[in-house]
C-alpha cells in the first residue's frame, strides 16, 4: 500500500492523520473511558444514564471481535510458516516456492483450522494466567524483543548493496502516485494502528486513575506506534531494491514477498518470530478485552 501511493507520500498523510485526527480521538477515548470506570460496554449507558446507548459499546465490541477473528487467522499461518523455518533450520524440509506454500495452507481446511485453533489456545492460555501473570509478563519479554528483532532486522538490510534506494524509495514523497483511495487507507491505517473505535482504548483508559495524564498518555502510545510503523517500512523497503522483489499488498505481502527476501538473508527465520511476537502482543489485549466485556456485562466469573 505504501509503495502503490508514493512512499513516503502514504508515510506523510499517516502521519498527519495519526497527530491530527488519531490522537485526539485518542484522548477522546481515554477520557470516556476513565470517567466511566465499566466495561466498553456499559460505557455509553452509564454516561448516558440511559441503558439504550450500551449498542454503542456492542458495535465496538463485535468489530473488536471480528478483528481478533482475522488475527486469529493470520496468527496461525504465521505459526505454520514459524514451524517449516524451524525444520529448516534441522535440515527436516521445507520449500522456498512461498507462493506454492502459501496455497497449500489456505485451500487445506485441515491445517488452516488447526493452525487457527493452536494460535487462539496460544492466546486462552495467556488471558487465562490474568493480566498480571499473564498478558503483562507476556508483554514484558515479547515487547522489547520485538524492538530487538526489528533493529536487527533493519541493521542487517543496511549492509545489503543498494539498500539506501529502498529507504529512499520509503521516505521520499511521490505525491503523483497518492490517489484518493490512499488517503484512505492512509486514515484507515492511522486508526487501525491506534486500536481506535474497537473498545480497546476505552477499556484501557478505564483501569486508569484520576491521576494519570491522559495526554502524556496518548503521546506514548503515539509515538510508539509511529516508531513501529516507520521502523517495519524500514525493515521492508531497505531489502526491496537489493533483491528486486516487487511490492504487493495484504496477506501475499507477508506469506510470498517477505518470505522471499528473507530467505536470501541470515538468520531470515527471525522474521517469523518478530511477526508472531507482533501477533500475539496484539491478540491477547483483544483476547483479555473481550473476557472483560462479558465479565463485567453478566458477571460471571473469569474462569468459567
Amino acid at each position: 500500500m505504501t509503495a502503490a501511493n508514493g512512499g513516503g507520500g502514504f508515510l506523510l498523510i499517516f502521519l498527519i492523520s495519526t497527530i491530527l485526527i488519531g490522537f485526539p480521538l485518542l484522548l477522546a477515548e481515554f477520557a470516556l473511558g476513565r470517567s466511566a470506570g465499566v466495561s466498553a460496554i456499559k460505557t455509553f449507558g452509564k454516561l448516558g444514564k440511559n441503558n439504550k446507548y450500551n449498542f454503542i459499546g456492542w458495535i465496538g465490541a463485535f468489530a473488536l471481535f471480528i478483528l481478533l477473528s482475522f488475527y486469529s487467522v493470520i496468527g496461525g499461518w504465521i505459526l505454520v510458516y514459524l514451524g517449516i523455518e524451524f525444520g529448516k533450520l534441522f535440515q527436516l524440509g521445507g520449500t522456498g516456492d512461498y507462493a506454492q506454500l502459501f496455497t497449500s495452507i489456505i485451500s487445506n481446511p485441515a491445517i488452516a483450522l488447526g493452525a487457527q485453533a493452536a494460535f487462539i489456545l496460544l492466546n486462552i492460555f495467556i488471558v487465562s494466567r490474568g493480566v498480571q501473570k499473564g498478558i503483562e509478563r507476556a508483554s514484558k519479554v515479547m515487547m522489547p524483543l520485538l524492538f530487538i528483532v526489528f533493529v536487527f532486522i533493519i541493521s542487517r538490510s543496511l549492509s545489503l548493496p543498494n539498500a539506501m534506494e529502498g529507504v529512499l524509495y520509503f521516505l521520499k514523497p511521490d505525491f503523483s502516485k497518492l490517489t484518493s483511495a490512499g488517503l484512505l487507507y492512509a486514515l484507515g491505517q492511522s486508526f487501525f494502528a491506534l486500536s481506535l473505535g474497537v473498545t480497546v482504548m476505552l477499556t484501557y483508559a478505564s483501569y486508569l486513575d484520576k491521576k494519570t495524564n491522559l495526554v502524556q498518555s496518548g503521546i506514548s502510545i503515539v509515538a510508539m506506534n509511529i516508531s513501529i510503523s516507520i521502523m517495519a517500512g524500514l525493515a521492508i523497503f531497505q531489502a526491496r531494491s537489493p533483491f528486486n522483489i516487487q511490492s504487493e499488498g495484504g496477506p501475499s505481502l507477508l506469506f510470498i514477498v517477505l518470505p522471499q527476501l528473507f530467505d536470501k538473508m541470515p538468520f531470515g527465520t527471525i522474521f517469523y518470530v518478530r511477526s508472531l511476537f507482533a501477533t500475539v502482543t496484539s491478540s491477547v489485549v483483544m483476547l483479555e478485552i473481550n473476557v472483560g466485556n462479558i465479565t463485567n456485562q453478566d458477571n460471571s466469573k473469569r474462569a468459567k
